[in-house]
């Protein structure tokens, strides 16, 4: 396992740790669950880029799926 060091501005971090201890958490755990957050809406970006890339779906305008739906 890999040990990673950021460093923040005092009043940045201060934000940080407030924020973890309303939901309950360490500012470490608080900032892993970001990252790690981040890294998998990343990867499902990447995944459903490719799969529409694959696909011989034509794509839909928001306009028109809005239509679509009666909206």
């Amino acid at each position: 396992m890999t040990t990673a060091t950021m460093r923040f501005d005092d009043d940045i971090y201060s934000q940080i740790k407030e924020l973890a201890e309303f939901h309950g958490l360490t500012p470490t755990t608080f900032m892993k669950n970001a990252i790690l957050e981040q890294l998998e809406d990343e990867l499902d970006y990447q995944e459903g880029i490719k799969a529409l890339s694959e696909s011989n779906c034509k794509t839909v305008s928001r306009e028109k799926m809005m239509e679509r739906l009666g909206m």
